[in-house]
């Protein structure tokens, strides 16, 4: 499906399996953020969030053509320095 969305250029396609991918990986290599970080990027209106399987990096999708990227990009990154503490 991700090399579909890729190949159509369908970025809620791929904002999509890539958090069902994140949550199907969750059982095997627990990100206690994951949670926290889908709230921020429903509340961002983000496409979606990316996790590196093998290591910690967490991540939300957005569209850079998005008119509203800039302000959706400043409100991802203050949540998430919020997260950090």
């Amino acid at each position: 499906r991700l090399s579909g969305a890729v190949r159509s250029r369908d970025l809620a396609e791929v904002g999509r399996v890539a958090t069902r991918s994140a949550l199907m990986n969750q059982p095997l290599r627990y990100k206690r953020l994951l949670e926290p970080l889908r709230e921020i990027c429903r509340d961002a209106g983000g496409l979606g969030v990316a996790v590196g399987h093998s290591g910690t990096a967490l991540g939300v999708l957005l569209d850079a053509a998005d008119p509203a990227y800039p302000h959706r990009a400043s409100a991802v990154a203050r949540a998430c320095g919020d997260l950090a503490g």
